[in-house]
Formats: structure tokens, sequence, C-alpha cells
């Protein structure tokens, strides 16, 4: 896990210890590095499996994590058969981004897909997310596939409906369509 800012950990283990459980209990799975992610994808190369970004709006020092360039990066750090995830705003309020986003990622990756999900506290409500794969692609997935560990939200249902897009989001990405 990459943050730039060191604060934003040591306030989420303190006020978010459930959340914040593999850095308090020392996760061997997890490296904690504090500084600037950007930076930090530009000097990975064929190391990670999954890479999720989730980032703050793109302004300011979050403007990097919008651009072409990071998302080479991104592609460059994964394994051959990597996936990578970033949440992309609220298609009703950011528009163009998503579509920008998603056309950075279709351009890169040789799967991209976009879907959303429901989270109350954005506004909206309806939120994207920008997916590129080196190899698998969500749309094929198969429910046959026995999960090994209990999942309080997540079902093949929920994996099938997530990338559902309704027309409006569709007509963002593709342009208007014939219905």
């Amino acid at each position: 896990m990459v943050d730039i800012d060191g604060k934003v950990i040591e306030l989420s283990k303190q006020y978010f210890p459930e959340i914040s459980k593999a850095m308090l209990e020392d996760n061997p799975k997890l490296t904690v590095t504090v500084g600037d992610g950007i930076a930090f994808m530009r000097q990975a190369e064929n190391y990670y499996d999954v890479i999720i970004v989730d980032c703050s709006d793109p302004v300011g020092p979050g403007e990097g994590l919008f651009t072409y360039d990071f998302y080479k990066d991104t592609f460059k750090a994964l394994k051959d058969d990597g996936i990578f995830v970033q949440q992309t705003e609220s298609p009703f309020m950011h528009g163009k981004l998503v579509k920008d986003v998603f056309d950075c990622v279709s351009d890169i990756f040789p799967i991209a897909r976009l879907y959303t999900a429901f989270i109350p506290l954005y506004p909206s409500g309806m939120h994207c997310f920008t997916m590129g794969s080196k190899k698998y692609d969500p749309l094929q997935w198969t429910p046959n596939r026995k999960r090994t560990f209990p999942t309080r939200y997540y079902n093949e249902g929920i994996q099938q409906s997530a990338f559902v897009l309704p027309n409006f989001v569709k007509d963002l990405l593709y342009g208007k369509a014939d219905r």
C-alpha cells in the first residue's frame, strides 16, 4: 500500500481498526509505504498481481493518478496476468473523467471494463470503477470457481450485475447506441 500522507495511515489505524487490521497486525502480505504513488509505480516492473488505486479526486497531487503515463506505468508494474482497478468517480458528476480514464485504460490494456457500485457516501450514490486486465475478462467469468473465503456482500450475481451498465453510461463510453 502506498499513501502520500503518513498521517492518514496513522489515523486509519487509530480510528478505523476494523478496516486497518492488516496494518495493525503487521500482515506479511502487506507492505506500507509512505510516498508518492506515481513515482512508486514508475519504478515497479512485472511485480504485482493486482493494483487497486483508491485515490482522491483528480485535483492537486491526485491529478497525476488519472493520466495516460500513470496507466502505462501500472501496466508495466503488473505481471503477465495482472489486473488494475481504479475508482473513477460518478458518471453523473464526472462523465468526462470517466470517459477519459476508460479510453486511456482501453488503449493500454488488452481488456478494459467499467463497472459500477452504489456507495451512499459519495455524491449521487453511483460510482464507477475502471478495470484493465492483461489476461482475465470479468465478462467471461465462470461461477464454477469456488471461493476459498466467506463474503458478506459479494456473490456471483453481484459479479455479473456490476458490469451491466445503464444506457447513459454506455452512451458516455461508446457514443449514442441504437436502441
